[in-house]
């Protein structure tokens, strides 16, 4: 049984990305467009299905990070996925990999693109490879907002509501400036 084979589950689980974006790239576009054509990627990922995604919001770089950074572009999508999660991961790190982004190793940098597995049904993991939940999902508006868009009644994995975080309240910094159609997304 080949690798590939061993890294899936035998029913889909639903799986739920952070996407973001503040450097241009050439040929390709700026942050929007990278998030778009991200999204496009990760609907071809094998054995999974783009189920849902969420409007594009510019936000501000986080707090301490250091360097004068462009605004973020910010979205969340969820996927039907067979693959596990550490595999869903390995493919989002290589469409990473594949719009330029470098781990330098300093967390909070500008960046190309940035692919974070934010929730997979309601399993937690804790490796140096993949923390799940995402370790500060619960306290960015630029992640509560868009995932509660596309989800409103999504708990975390404690069974507490998302939309009584109060990141999920908090619009300070977050402005809504795109909703890609399926057109857009090539998915008709």
């Amino acid at each position: 049984m080949s690798w590939a084979e061993q890294a899936l589950l035998p029913i889909a689980s639903e799986a739920f990305i952070g996407l973001g974006s503040n450097l241009s790239m050439q040929g390709i576009g700026n942050p929007v467009d990278i998030l778009r054509q991200a999204l496009q990627r990760i609907s071809a990922l094998p054995h999974t299905q783009l189920t849902q995604w969420s409007s594009t919001y510019e936000s501000d770089p986080l707090p301490g990070s250091g360097t004068s950074q462009s605004q973020y572009a910010n979205a969340v999508c969820a996927v039907a996925t067979r693959l596990t999660p550490k595999a869903l991961l390995t493919s989002l790190q290589a469409i990473e990999h594949d719009f330029g982004r470098v781990r330098a190793g300093h967390r909070w940098t500008s960046r190309t693109l940035d692919l974070d597995l934010l929730l997979f049904d309601d399993q937690k993991l804790d490796d140096p490879e993949l923390t799940i939940p995402h370790y500060a999902m619960l306290t960015r508006n630029f992640v509560l907002i868009p995932l509660l868009e596309i989800s409103p009644a999504l708990r975390f994995v404690d069974g507490r509501p998302l939309s009584d975080m109060p990141a999920a309240k908090d619009r300070k910094g977050l402005v809504l400036i795109k909703r890609f159609t399926s057109k857009e997304l090539a998915l008709v």
